[in-house]
């Protein structure tokens, strides 16, 4: 799991990760695990929902309350539901600013990619193993009972029962009735005004069943407490059965650096790219395929932290200044704050949020220096500047490969480890680099 964050999220991480021998003491953990996964859709939903203020959780709501209706209605789907929950609005990423922004369905239709956001996200679910009910759950997510919603207009008995359950999580939370101040039967009684409109009379009465229990409602508005709810059902409900010879994991993290990447108007692509520069790194200096299989996942995950970052940062086309520079160089803890606590991956935390340290020391966040930097963090360094310099930018125009290696290599011995640059040097010589681009 995530952590739930208080007034800033927690972490001494150099106390949790007290040298970096603790953080590759693990042996090759990457594979696919039923716990691993069920994290990783955790934290791809909260990701989606962590603007400037990171305490939304509109997905984690939308997740328990479908969740805890199917058990009442559709009992041998609560996992698929669950699950669509969590990704229901992935589709959106990039497209628009928040779905909160459009609470009604007048204002969503007046927004074509708003309109496309559910079979985008269904395109995007189809991709990974396992979910390809919950793609139809998300597809339809926006559908009314009486066919006024969208994408396909359909009506009644037309629409997936999971993705019924998903519309009234979904309106409920984005007209703000899951707060502390709100009861809970007043909560009810505007459920009931949609009821044969919005959604089906049988879906209005699991609902009335859910919202009626007192403590769920309470762990429900109360955002310490959201936080076990959300594993209660990742513990209790089903792992969607993986197809054989899939690589589950993988696609996930590739959909969760394609989340973190949508965040900013500038980064599309950018930790794919400098995953697969970081394992043709990797793969130069003969590192294992465990090392290079780190590397490959770090690489993607490395910029998790900042999307709690503004764009309007992120983006400035001018230098940064005072409060603006701290907020970027907390991105790393936050990522480590993210990472460390999903299963199994606690490692590439230490790995990922490293990549802004320096040879000479003055990097960030921990001021390490030379090889108290972890190697494979080093290697990071070298691939995210490589990308940052051939890639545009709101501050820069992007430059040639030839003029970023001339870069990196003026930098080596102070900020980047000499063997790495050399190593980046003969795998772009050799065309890998250019390939993987």
């Amino acid at each position: 799991m995530i952590p739930m964050p208080s007034s800033t999220f927690p972490g001494l991480h150099s106390v949790l990760f007290a040298s970096k021998e603790a953080a590759i003491a693990h042996q090759d953990v990457i594979s696919d695990n039923p716990k691993l996964f069920s994290d990783l859709i955790t934290a791809i939903s909260y990701v989606l929902d962590v603007q400037e203020d990171p305490r939304l959780f509109h997905a984690w709501r939308v997740a328990a309350v479908a969740a805890a209706m199917a058990e009442h209605i559709l009992p041998g789907n609560v996992a698929e539901v669950f699950y669509a929950g969590l990704l229901h609005d992935v589709g959106g990423m990039g497209a628009f600013s928040h779905i909160i922004h459009y609470p009604t369905l007048y204002s969503q239709l007046l927004r074509p990619e708003v309109v496309n956001h559910p079979e985008r996200g269904k395109e995007i679910i189809q991709g990974i193993p396992g979910l390809e009910l919950c793609a139809d759950f998300v597809a339809e997510h926006h559908e009314w009972y009486n066919g006024s919603g969208y994408p396909y207009r359909k009506a009644g008995g037309d629409i997936a029962p999971g993705a019924q359950l998903i519309r009234i999580a979904d309106s409920i939370d984005l007209s703000r009735r899951f707060r502390p101040e709100v009861q809970p039967e007043d909560t009810a009684i505007i459920v009931q005004t949609v009821s044969g409109l919005e959604i089906s009379p049988e879906v209005a009465e699991a609902f009335r069943l859910v919202i009626s229990s007192e403590e769920f409602y309470r762990e429900l508005v109360d955002d310490s407490r959201l936080y076990g709810l959300i594993e209660r059902f990742e513990s209790s409900t089903s792992t969607p059965i993986f197809p054989p010879n899939s690589d589950a994991v993988s696609t996930v993290l590739t959909v969760f650096a394609r989340v973190v990447d949508s965040k900013h108007g500038f980064t599309a692509g950018h930790s794919e790219r400098v995953s697969q520069y970081s394992v043709e790194i990797s793969r130069a200096m003969g590192l294992s395929h465990v090392e290079v299989t780190k590397v490959k996942y770090a690489g993607l995950l490395h910029d998790a932290g900042k999307v709690a970052v503004p764009r309007s940062i992120i983006d400035k086309p001018g230098p940064l200044v005072g409060s603006e520079i701290v907020r970027v160089k907390y991105h790393p803890v936050l990522t480590m704050d993210i990472l460390r606590n999903i299963a199994h991956l606690s490692e590439l935390a230490w790995i990922a949020g490293h990549h802004h340290e320096r040879w000479d020391g003055m990097g960030y966040p921990d001021g390490l220096r030379g090889e108290e930097i972890p190697l494979l963090s080093r290697i990071l360094a070298v691939a995210d500047a490589l990308d940052a310099i051939t890639s545009p930018r709101a501050y820069k125009e992007k430059r040639t490969p030839a003029e970023a290696l001339q870069i990196l290599h003026e930098e080596a011995g102070s900020q980047f480890d000499p063997q790495v640059v050399d190593a980046a040097h003969s795998v772009w010589g050799s065309g890998r680099l250019a390939r993987a681009a």
